[in-house]
């Protein structure tokens, strides 16, 4: 194997440990919330979890392409 491939290869097990320690934090945090808890505005400013993770999925399936992976979704489909 290739010095770039191992590097590619190791950028890949960096993102799948970021993704998995994300997504355990989400898990934690999210546990009991149901969808109308999830859309509400905090106050005074901020957005709703809701919209956090939402922007999470987009901010990911956008990254997927730098590690030469194909996006999950499409952008039509992550619009607002």
């Amino acid at each position: 194997m290739g010095s770039a491939m191992v590097a590619t290869a190791n950028e890949i097990e960096i993102f799948r440990d970021g993704a998995r320690t994300t997504l355990n934090v989400l898990r934690t945090n999210l546990e009991g919330i149901t969808h109308e808890e999830s859309l509400v505005q905090p106050q005074p400013a901020g957005n709703c979890l809701n919209w956090v993770v939402g922007h999470l999925v987009c901010v990911y399936n956008n990254f997927l392409p730098l590690l030469k992976q194909e996006p999950v979704m499409s952008k039509d489909e992550l619009k607002r």
